[in-house]
Parts: structure tokens; C-alpha cells; sequence
């Protein structure tokens, strides 16, 4: 089973001044929804975990890949949200919303979510889920971070499973972040570990921030990415987020291991 994540930049957070390298027309609310739809209809993957979408974006997605399942679940008060699609002969079980509580005491909740499903591999459940951290400032102090709140929250779901899972999503973290080692700590797999191409170029530097992680009992071997640097335009004509998607292939079951904890 092939399994790609992709944040694909929600109209709502388009600033121009933000893509200095991009066409404007591009950044027209709107002017990106036909492309990302080919990408994805374009692309040989059983299952997409999407970030940043958008009920327009939902909608679209709902008239062109009829037949497909597609769940969608947003953010408490945002425009946007996280979104599983798959193709028509792969069923999602289980569906279900994570709302991530990660205020109390000192703030209001982000709104952040996860979106989990279950779907079968070789006659075996096999937990997906597709998240959006939210960003932490740098120098905020770990035990005030919106991504150690979250991934805590995350690993909950995660802990007492009787199956692998598949963590997707823009994690706004990269590979030297303690909130990484937190889930390689857990138990996670980092397929790409060896080779860590970037995903975003923020601010004119390129780097990874989102991953695909896997639990024990899967055999994984990533895709290729994308090749982005500093400069490259994103969004462009070719490339319509300001995200590359990346992926794996699930080959099949391999021996489970110690289990997370």
C-alpha cells in the first residue's frame, strides 16, 4: 500500500509577501485547487493524509474523485483542517476526530487536530493518521511547546494499540527537535532517517518539517521526494503548495518487535 502525506497550503494563510518567487496569480484564493487535485489523482497512492485543507478544497475534492473515500475534520475555529482520502478499493474503518486539548492552564486550546482511521494490509489492521503541529516559537520552553502537548496527546492513542500506525503529517519539526526524539523514543521508524530530503523552503531555507513515521510490524521503504533548495518557487505551475508531498510504500507485515511504551 502506498501512502503519501501532504500539506497542500490553505488559500486562508496565503500572504504574497510570504512567496516573493511565486507567480501572484497562483496565490488568488482558488487559483491552486485544480492542480493540487491532479497531483493527487495523478499520483499511483492508495491512501493521501492531507494538511491545510480547506471545505472548497473538500468540496472539488468530492465532485472530481467521486468514489473515493475522503474524510475530512477542521480545525476548531480555523479555515482549515486535515483530510484522509482513499481510492475506491481501499476501505477507512474507525474514522475518528482527535481534538487536541493542549491549553490548560496557561492558554486557550490551538484548535489543532488529528485525524485517525484504521484500514487493512495483508488481512492485518493497520492505524493511519494525518496531523498538523502547530508551530512553536524558537526558545519557548519545552513544557509550554504546542507540539510537546500535542505529540503527548498523540502517543496516547497510540500506546495501547493492538496494531501498527502510521503517523503523516506537517509536524513543524525537524529531525534535531526534541519533540522528534520524543517519537523515535516511543518507538516510531523514520523511514527517510538516512536520507532526510527537505520538504519546505520557509523563509528562503530549505528543510524537513513534515514526516511519515511508523510504528513496529511494518515493512516500509520511502518514495522519493521531490528536489527543492533555498530558492525554489513554491507554490509554482509545477508544484502548487508550498509543501512537496512525500510518501512510502507499505510492502507488508514484518516481525512487530518490542512494543512502544
Amino acid at each position: 500500500m502506498r501512502i503519501m502525506s501532504w500539506n497542500v497550503l490553505a488559500d486562508a494563510y496565503v500572504r504574497a509577501s510570504y512567496y516573493p518567487r511565486t507567480d501572484p496569480a497562483l496565490l488568488r484564493p482558488g487559483a491552486r485547487t485544480s492542480a493540487i487535485l491532479d497531483h493527487i489523482a495523478a499520483e499511483p497512492a492508495d491512501v493521501f493524509c492531507l494538511q491545510e485543507v480547506e471545505p472548497a478544497l473538500v468540496t472539488a475534492a468530492r465532485m472530481r474523485l467521486a468514489g473515493w473515500a475522503l474524510y475530512f475534520e477542521p480545525k476548531r475555529g480555523r479555515a482549515d483542517g486535515c483530510a484522509v482520502l482513499a481510492r475506491p478499493d481501499i476501505a477507512l474503518t474507525a474514522v475518528r476526530a482527535l481534538v487536541f486539548a493542549d491549553g490548560a492552564p496557561d492558554r486557550k486550546d490551538s484548535g489543532h487536530i488529528a485525524l485517525l482511521a484504521q484500514t487493512q494490509i495483508a488481512g492485518r489492521a493497520v492505524g493511519i493518521a494525518t496531523t498538523h503541529l502547530r508551530w512553536d516559537a524558537p526558545g519557548t520552553p519545552r513544557a509550554s511547546r504546542w507540539a510537546v502537548r500535542e505529540v503527548n496527546a498523540l502517543l496516547q492513542q497510540f500506546r495501547d494499540a493492538a496494531h501498527p500506525w502510521v503517523l503523516c503529517g506537517d509536524l513543524n519539526i525537524e529531525v534535531d527537535d526534541p519533540v522528534y526524539a520524543m517519537l523515535l523514543d516511543f518507538g516510531f521508524v523514520d523511514p527517510a532517517a538516512g536520507m532526510l530530503p527537505p520538504t519546505a523552503n520557509p523563509n528562503g531555507r530549505a528543510r524537513r518539517i513534515d514526516h511519515i513515521l511508523h510504528t513496529p510490524g511494518l515493512a516500509v521503504v520511502p518514495l522519493p521526494t521531490a528536489i527543492i533548495e533555498d530558492e525554489t518557487p513554491l507554490p509554482s505551475s509545477a508544484m502548487p503548495s508550498d509543501h512537496v508531498p512525500i510518501g512510502i510504500d507499505v510492502q507488508g507485515l514484518s516481525p512487530k518487535g518490542a512494543r512502544p511504551g
